[in-house]
């Protein structure tokens, strides 16, 4: 009498599941990735934001060629003087401590200076938005060359 096994055996189980796990091992990290780069777009898009409303106010400023070197703007559009050894070492700080507190809206971190150089307009201002990316990785960077006319 022979009997008849009915089944999948070990090797084919083992096999499905493989391909499963390295099919949803895929797809996590293309749902990952997807997101990360949202969030990017995201955090850049945020910061742009804070930049053209930091230029819209230097705008309105009666005369903004009158402003410290570094400064940025509070929402009343007061220029809020940082000191420049602050603003030096904030340029190069991965941990963007060293800003001043008002200076700072929730991640990002501004700075507006006023380069003084021939080669540019005195109504010329470098506006600068820096954060720390949301997964930690590193800070980012969005800077904006406004001109006053």
């Amino acid at each position: 009498m022979r009997l008849r096994n009915h089944g999948d055996t070990i090797v084919e189980v083992l096999v499905a599941l493989t391909v499963t796990s390295a099919l949803i091992g895929g797809a996590y990290a293309t749902t990952n990735k997807s997101l990360t780069g949202a969030r990017a777009s995201q955090e850049r898009s945020e910061a742009l934001k804070i930049a053209e409303t930091q230029a819209e106010r230097l705008r309105s400023l009666a005369n903004p060629v009158n402003a410290p070197a570094k400064f940025c703007l509070d929402p009343s559009a007061a220029p809020i003087p940082t000191s420049a050894a602050a603003s030096a070492s904030a340029e190069n700080d991965a941990s963007l401590s060293s800003y001043a507190p008002t200076c700072v809206q929730g991640l990002y971190h501004i700075s507006i200076t006023h380069p003084a150089s021939a080669s540019t307009s005195a109504n010329t201002f470098n506006i600068k938005v820096r954060w720390q990316r949301v997964d930690g990785t590193r800070v980012e960077e969005l800077p904006i060359t406004y001109t006053v006319f």
